[in-house]
């Protein structure tokens, strides 16, 4: 709809549901009219966006009301402790709201019959009450998105019906409970984003059996993956990156089953299990900034179903795994295994991978390692690609014509003291035509067309 004006202050007595959502009224709400309703089972003013003010106390009038949606509308001050008063209340959306500000009320925490609180998105800031452990119907609470602070309450463990809680983006200090594992419902649990919420995953966390989702990154998170984590077998996101982790990746990982997403970058991990090749479901890998040292497991090779892998920034050395069968593969990423003068580090080597036949493959970034050999001019037959950075190996021999066919946008091979022009013509005609922006060899093949070279340090 597109009603506009101000909300209606004369309403008939005996309403029961006031649905005036997705419109484009203005101004206040009117609470003494709306309090008056006694019989008010559901009001819905969500998406108003010219609707602004305080949430008056007189509109909790009503001892009948279960559903409460002032969602994505402009309203400010804070949540009046009077919606105490709205006992029956199963569910409240007040998300969107930005200038709403102020603790969650403690008459919020009595409201023993919620279902469903989504307080996201908005200024909301204090602590989150131990009381919270009172509300043992709660299946969902999105308080994320918010200025939130102090712990997350060990009571929150009551909440036994709990199968959707995000945390994520405030404030929070104190650790992840372990009560928090004690939830036997729980599908999705969201603590990412707060940066100081420190300590370690819990190891009880494999009893979380019914969760799919579980996103803990940016959160200072420190020491070990814990081995029962391998036993989420519904898991399919488990996003780690960006902590402080460190140790073993436990071999229990052969348990996630389901898993389709794996993010464990940026982290302190040392030591990669070659059961990361055992996840049938699996289409994300990033191992990104790590400390993972040895060969990149060659069961890696059997995930199938893979489309994105990125290793860059670790340790690995030796062959790189056969990616041939790897035909969903969309991206790989290997780069920067090497630690320039240090021949204990000397990244990937050998032969260039073979990638046989990944007609999706787009992204192919093998760059600062120490692979040798010939360029493959079967990454030609690769016609998806438009990314191939191989700069700062070993590399020799001519540039492959073929690979002029593509629809390359970067071509980067510098500091391979082997490579030998002339650069083919097919690859200056896509320079030319203003597709391929940015090609870089080195500067002793007096490439005619490139768009930049290398001349040393």
């Amino acid at each position: 709809n597109d009603i506009d004006g101000q909300l209606p202050t004369s309403l008939p007595p005996k309403l029961q549901f006031l649905e005036l959502s997705d419109n484009d009224f203005f101004g206040n709400i009117p609470g003494d009219a709306i309090g008056a309703l006694s019989d008010l089972e559901s009001l819905n003013l969500s998406d108003n966006a010219r609707l602004v003010g305080p949430i008056p106390p007189a509109m909790f009038g009503s001892s009948n009301l279960l559903r409460l949606e002032l969602d994505d509308c402009n309203f400010s001050g804070g949540i009046p402790s009077e919606i105490g008063q709205a006992s029956a209340l199963t569910y409240v959306n007040a998300n969107g709201n930005a200038l709403l500000t102020g603790p969650i009320p403690a008459a919020l925490y009595s409201l023993v019959n919620l279902d469903t609180v989504l307080l996201y998105e908005t200024a909301i800031s204090g602590s989150i009450s131990p009381a919270i452990g009172q509300l043992t119907n709660l299946r969902i609470a999105f308080l994320n998105d918010n200025n939130l602070s102090g712990g997350i309450p060990p009571e929150i463990g009551n909440c036994k019906a709990l199968v959707e809680l995000k945390l994520d983006d405030n404030n929070l200090i104190g650790g992840i409970p372990a009560e928090l594992t004690t939830l036997p419902l729980l599908e999705r649990l969201h603590l990412h984003n707060n940066a100081a919420l420190g300590g370690t995953i819990p190891e009880d966390i494999g009893d979380l059996t019914a969760l799919r989702e579980l996103f803990l990154y940016s959160s200072g998170l420190t020491g070990e993956i814990p081995q029962s984590l391998g036993e989420l077998a519904a898991l399919v996101t488990l996003a780690l990156n960006n902590n402080a982790l460190e140790g073993a990746l436990p071999d229990s990982f052969d348990g996630l089953v389901s898993l389709r997403v794996l993010d464990l970058a940026l982290n302190g991990l040392e030591k990669l299990t070659k059961n990361i090749g055992k996840l049938p479901a699996l289409e994300e890998l990033y191992l990104n900034s790590n400390q993972f040292q040895g060969q990149l497991p060659k069961e890696i090779g059997g995930l199938t179903t893979l489309r994105r892998l990125y290793a860059e920034n670790n340790l690995f050395s030796g062959d790189a795994p056969d990616f041939s069968r790897m035909l969903e593969l969309e991206e790989l990423g290997l780069a920067y295994n090497k630690v320039a003068g240090d021949d204990k580090f000397p990244g990937f080597e050998g032969d260039l991978p073979n990638l046989g036949g990944l007609r999706k493959l787009a992204v192919l970034r093998l760059h600062e390692n120490s692979f040798e050999g010939e360029l493959d001019p079967n990454y030609g037959s690769l016609t998806s690609l438009i990314e191939i950075r191989l700069e700062n190996n070993n590399l020799s021999g001519a540039i492959p014509a073929f690979w002029g066919f593509l629809s390359l946008e970067e071509l980067t091979l510098f500091q391979n003291e082997g490579i030998v022009g002339p650069v083919p013509a097919e690859l200056c005609t896509l320079v030319e035509g203003g597709r391929l922006d940015r090609f870089i060899v080195n500067c002793s093949l007096g490439c005619p067309c490139c768009t930049d070279c290398y001349d040393g340090p």
